[in-house]
């Protein structure tokens, strides 16, 4: 036996629902604003990205990546380890390998600009002739940000 069997018609389809306006976009860091990237710090005496590093530079370059007008400032610094003009080799190093993995992430090299401090910014009292934890100098072994323009 075969039997037929009609379907109701489907019920009319409801009218959106009204959402309102979408949030506003988080207010842009003003010119001059320096910032610390959370976990970007370096090996002693390296200045290659460290794993725990590249996600707070992805991080960057998402923001980047959404605001294409932002240009930065990348700063690096170093703890008070070796001689001054080593540290400031080794910071300017730092800046550098910073922005190249932001290039490579597809952020425009000239939004970028590159500045190492090496010693001379250091955030804590682990200066020369201080004896300090090695946790303490990596402190001082980071990158900020600076907005520009």
């Amino acid at each position: 036996d075969i039997y037929y069997v009609s379907l109701p018609p489907p019920p009319p389809p409801q009218p959106p629902v009204a959402q309102g306006p979408p949030p506003p976009p988080p207010p842009k860091p003003k010119p001059g604003v320096i910032f610390q990237l959370d976990k970007v710090y370096y090996d002693f005496d390296k200045y290659n990205i460290r794993p725990d590093a590249a996600k707070a530079l992805d991080e960057l370059a998402a923001y980047l990546q959404q605001d294409p007008e932002q240009r930065v400032e990348l700063r690096a610094h170093t703890d008070s380890r070796g001689p001054a003009i080593y540290n400031q080799w080794l910071s300017d190093e730092r800046a550098k390998s910073a922005k190249k993995y932001l290039v490579n992430k597809g952020i425009e090299a000239a939004r970028m600009d590159t500045r190492g401090f090496g010693e001379t910014q250091l955030v804590n009292g682990c200066s020369d002739g201080v004896k300090c934890t090695p946790q303490q100098h990596q402190m001082n072994r980071r990158l900020e940000v600076k907005m520009l323009d």
